[in-house]
């Protein structure tokens, strides 16, 4: 039984040539109609291999997957590669004997690059993975090429595997052309908050649990002189940054609206008709407002992995914002406020004794996204599909789904609620709930639950778009080009390498 691998170094000298640049070579995939052969459990058998590139997320609970799989189907082999580096924890004592732990992430563009080409090189000779994580990877054009596998045959054919037990919009905004080509083990959404202590009198303007930025911008302009009139600190508009080392506010403006500007499917970018450079200059006009911070200078030491001086951590704890976007897993601690967590709710947030929900980030066409830490594929050259989907399948069993490995929300219904007390459990420090902690929990699974449900849509994200728009944001943000140039300048890039 071998166990995870490493395989920084070896991913370079792979790195031959693009998947887009082979768009016209005869790759050797399975034709599209070829029927699928369903799962039998006397057919799961044989070796496979995972791949996957980010190890903070995927490398713990992957392994923990290669081995009870490996003991419920004995004779399989699961092979996981893990090809980022784990990044680097560091700690330190703070006052009252609590210890805050900081963990540096190292954006190795190179290595992910290298990586994605080394895996398109495999795939398109016919080669790679059985299964793949669709962390980095370009999930859409695989699509295009054929080189990945409806799984949605597998997933009708397996006895075992029930529909119901899942959560079914999730299941559906993944699918692509009417297929399911990846299967997302959880999912995750983004939702904000408004200070009811600045904003007493604002909570019937949310008339709809989606909510998106600009409904909130629009509601904070109203009051946000007289709010910060009658404070002694000054207040901002969103805990967000709209400056050059960290333009936060531009990463969620754009990510509710990114399909405004990019359809992966369709091959088209719209950057040129002055929407884009509208959003740019509005962050500019935001932080000439004093709605948001200029940039983010005070977090930079913690960016580095270094710890926050005592005297920076009381002026984060002391400052307000009207809005904060929160990630859904920090609703734990909306419900149940331990005292021993301030010091990273006072880095991360500013205070928040007074927040209350607003809803889930939405836009304004009612356009409801879930990402995920970790979803699955299956190579459409693997010669051992079968044993393939039972193991994505088993990654999306109750078994697994309630792993604390997993760091997302389980897409399993049962294991939902169960992953949702455990994780209320780790923050109280306690093993049972008394009935205190029973009444948390319902609210808890109540509201999650209902956000949840408002989910309708997956963006495709694409990394090289990716990396193009924040390679030529820095000239916007360090005040070298105007908005309009820069928005033809990415325009140009990603319309040419959507069509490559």
């Amino acid at each position: 039984m071998k166990r995870v691998r490493s395989m920084v170094a070896a991913i370079s000298a792979a790195a031959l040539f693009t998947l887009s640049a082979c768009a016209d070579s005869a790759a050797p995939t399975k034709p599209a109609d070829a029927p699928v052969h369903f799962v039998a459990l006397e057919e799961v058998t044989g070796t496979i291999t995972v791949s996957a590139f980010e190890a903070a997320t995927y490398s713990a609970f992957l392994e923990e997957a290669a081995r009870a799989f490996e003991e419920k189907y004995p004779g399989t082999t699961v092979n996981v590669e893990i090809f980022s580096a784990m990044p680097e924890v560091r700690t330190q004592q703070m006052e009252g004997g609590r210890v805050m732990s900081v963990m540096r992430m190292e954006d190795d563009s190179a290595a992910r690059n290298d990586y994605i080409q080394a895996v398109n090189t495999e795939l398109m000779s016919g080669r790679g993975p059985d299964v793949l994580a669709m962390d980095v990877l370009p999930l859409h054009s695989y699509i295009e090429r054929g080189v990945l596998t409806d799984i949605s045959p597998f997933m009708e054919g397996d006895s075992n595997f029930n529909r119901l037990n899942f959560r079914g919009n999730i299941l559906d905004a993944a699918k692509i052309d009417k297929g399911l080509y990846m299967l997302p083990v959880d999912f995750m959404f983004n939702f904000y908050t408004y200070d009811s202590y600045l904003l007493p009198d604002i909570s019937g303007r949310f008339t709809n649990i989606r909510i998106s930025a600009e409904d909130l911008m629009e509601i904070g302009k109203d009051v946000f002189e007289e709010v910060n009139s009658r404070q002694e600190a000054h207040t901002y508009m969103f805990n967000l940054s709209g400056g050059r080392q960290s333009p936060s506010m531009f990463q969620t403006l754009f990510a509710q609206n990114f399909s405004d500007f990019v359809n992966i499917g369709e091959r088209s970018a719209n950057f040129n008709d002055g929407t884009f450079a509208e959003l740019l200059n509005s962050i500019r006009d935001y932080v000439e407002a004093g709605y948001l911070r200029a940039g983010a200078e005070d977090f930079a030491q913690i960016a580095q992995g270094g710890p926050p001086s005592p005297e920076m951590l009381e002026r984060l704890r002391e400052e307000r914002f009207f809005f904060k976007p929160k990630p859904v897993l920090s609703l734990t601690s909306h419900f149940y406020q331990n005292p021993n967590l301030f010091i990273m709710r006072g880095v991360a947030l500013g205070n928040e004794a007074d927040d209350e929900i607003a809803g889930i980030t939405s836009n304004r066409r009612g356009e409801t996204p879930f990402t995920y830490t970790q979803a699955y594929a299956i190579n459409a050259n693997s010669d051992n599909q079968a044993t393939a989907w039972a193991f994505i399948s088993f990654l999306a069993s109750y078994e697994m789904q309630t792993s604390m490995s997993l760091r997302g929300l389980p897409i399993h219904n049962d294991a939902f609620e169960q992953r949702l007390e455990m994780e209320l459990l780790r923050q109280m420090g306690a093993t049972e709930l008394d009935s205190e902690g029973r009444h948390i929990l319902g609210d808890y699974i109540d509201t999650v639950n209902e956000m949840a449900a408002s989910i309708n849509t997956f963006f495709i994200q694409d990394n090289a778009v990716t990396q193009i728009i924040d390679a030529e944001l820095e000239h916007f943000f360090n005040g070298s080009r105007s908005a309009e140039d820069v928005a033809a300048t990415i325009q140009n890039r990603v319309g040419l390498y959507l069509n490559e």
